[in-house]
């Protein structure tokens, strides 16, 4: 599929699916808000600290239920409300947060000895919990499957990335302003 096409696709997947998006995604962030205060009223300015954690997982933690979202949709299964989708990956909550934490390690890593491998890394790896939600497929072979598809795709894929690093980035300023 063309480049335009599929970003075309996914913003009119999430415009048709509008209500089902935004309630899995207030019921994660309302959950991660909550955790983040509490780390903050217990143990002061230290808190930030795995909150700071916390946010960064909540980012791998939230592809988990919209990637279930989106398979169900396709399917033609009926939606099953914010909660049901939750509650339909917490089991696999383990693998993802597992899987977020080795990739993060990987590619922090890959940054500082050199730059272009946290890339590539980052590219081979940009569906690791997607295949986790909707494969149910183990830690490990979740990698190996995230490159699998993602191969001959990589510079379409890097480049969605990077639109949305830039995108995340102007939120940031824009907000932070």
């Amino acid at each position: 599929m063309a480049r335009r096409g599929s970003l075309d696709e996914a913003w009119g997947f999430y415009r048709s699916h509008l209500g089902p998006v935004l309630r899995v995604t207030a019921l994660t962030y309302a959950g991660v808000v909550f955790i983040s205060a509490a780390f903050v009223g217990l143990a002061g300015l230290y808190g930030l600290i795995p909150a700071a954690y916390l946010w960064l997982a909540s980012l791998y933690w939230l592809q988990a239920p919209l990637a279930r979202v989106v398979e169900e949709s396709r399917a033609g299964s009926p939606p099953r409300g914010a909660r049901g989708t939750l509650d339909s990956v917490y089991p696999q909550l383990g693998r993802i947060t597992g899987a977020g934490a080795l990739a993060a390690v990987a590619v922090a890593t890959a940054f500082v000895v050199f730059f272009p491998v946290a890339l590539y890394l980052m590219t081979r790896w940009a569906l690791l919990v997607p295949v986790i939600a909707v494969e149910n497929v183990g830690l490990f072979t979740a990698f190996s499957r995230s490159s699998e598809i993602v191969r001959g795709h990589a510079w379409r894929v890097f480049g969605r990335i990077a639109l949305s690093v830039l995108l995340l980035l102007g939120a940031l300023v824009v907000v932070g302003i």
